[in-house]
């Protein structure tokens, strides 16, 4: 590193250790300034939180001169921290006090962009002989507090970027603008994990093989887990046909992730949830591979029988949002075609035996009292 590289601002330096079978390690940040340059610098004051837990932020003045207000932009994630309190920190309250001086705390500003929420907080010094801060010391204290545990990386850091720069203003209300970093972290312990992942409702397939844009949740398509005690927790479904299920507490025993949609067998998958790491069960974010939900169970009883042809047929030309299976308006041939194309089959885990025939009369009786002709392979 030569020094012409760091006379004119910071020159930052990121690390990525990897062994020779390719591991990957947690990455090492450094910053390079020159000697004497004034700077900011935020830490944790905790080394290990989870959910419930308070996490205070503390902003180290470097190098300043003269300071008698001071405010900076803290970027926090919003669904994860929810902020508390802004206080000054000791060492600051304590200069103030033995120079008899008072300090303001700024109200706290509230904002958002595209990727964070932000709080604005700030202090200036009062007094009839006020002087400035001049050197390093603690600023201000910012706690939060841990709402949410969905979060899964090992180092933990309120959100993205922190704080990029801090403004201060001197006893000649000069205003100085000074960079700011943050190296601290703490270990982030999550015990929820969060399911993922997609599923294939056979009546809403393009035919390139990729699911249709629908309005699901109106449709009727449901998303949950099940736990190995029968406790049940609801996810969402989407118009691209994916789901997430969230909040679910880790656990050595297998949950069952189960997508039902209406007019097609249910689909079910057991997955353990949770990453073991010396012993103990961490949250993390799992994506889960179902089978498709297959079209032709019209009475929701987890077989694809006669029972479903016979209801089919009752509506057959009519406007009937439980027998239409791909919901176009009408229960028409397409609907009943399904049917034939998953005659006897049985959703997972039922354990009942579909019905074959309706006293002597088949599905080919039925589809040739409509007018149809039995396909090839049926």
């Amino acid at each position: 590193m030569y020094y012409q590289e760091i006379a004119d601002g910071p020159l930052k330096l990121v690390l990525d250790p990897i062994d020779l079978a390719t591991n990957l390690g947690d990455s090492v940040h450094y910053t390079f300034i020159k000697k004497g340059t004034a700077y900011a610098e935020g830490f944790y004051q905790e080394d290990e939180v989870k959910l419930g837990d308070s996490v205070t932020f503390t902003l180290s003045l470097n190098n300043v001169e003269d300071l008698v207000s001071g405010k900076f932009d803290l970027n926090y994630l919003g669904d994860i921290y929810e902020y508390k309190d802004v206080k000054l920190n000791k060492e600051f309250a304590n200069f103030a006090k033995e120079n008899d001086l008072s300090v303001t705390l700024d109200d706290p500003v509230f904002s958002k962009d595209n990727f964070s929420s932000i709080v604005t907080v700030g202090a200036s010094l009062e007094g009839e002989h006020a002087q400035g801060v001049t050197g390093n010391m603690n600023f201000i204290d910012v706690t939060f507090e841990v709402v949410s545990d969905l979060y899964y990386e090992n180092r933990g850091n309120l959100g993205y970027g922190g704080v990029d720069t801090f403004t201060y203003q001197n006893i000649t209300n000069e205003e100085v603008v000074i960079p700011t970093f943050i190296h601290d972290y703490y270990q982030f312990i999550s015990k929820h994990a969060v399911v993922y992942g997609n599923f294939t409702p056979e009546a809403f397939m393009h035919e390139a093989g990729f699911p249709l844009t629908r309005d699901y949740e109106g449709l009727g398509v449901k998303a949950y887990a099940k736990g190995a005690d029968g406790k049940v927790y609801n996810g969402t479904v989407d118009e691209h046909a994916q789901f997430e299920i969230t909040d679910l507490p880790v656990s050595d025993k297998p949950y069952e992730i189960i997508i039902e949609v209406p007019g097609h067998l249910t689909t079910a998958q057991k997955v353990t949830v949770g990453k073991e790491k010396n012993g103990e069960i961490y949250g993390e974010m799992a994506q889960v591979y179902l089978q498709p939900n297959i079209a032709g169970d019209v009475n929701g009883d987890g077989v694809i029988d006669i029972m479903d042809v016979m209801r089919i047929v009752a509506m057959y030309g009519k406007d009937d949002k439980a027998m239409d299976i791909n919901k176009d308006g009408i229960v028409d041939e397409v609907d009943i075609r399904y049917i034939e194309k998953n005659f006897l089959k049985v959703g997972p885990g039922v354990k009942k035996d579909p019905v074959e025939k309706l006293g002597p009369k088949g599905l080919n009786d039925f589809l040739q009292s409509l007018g149809l002709q039995p396909t090839e392979d049926n």
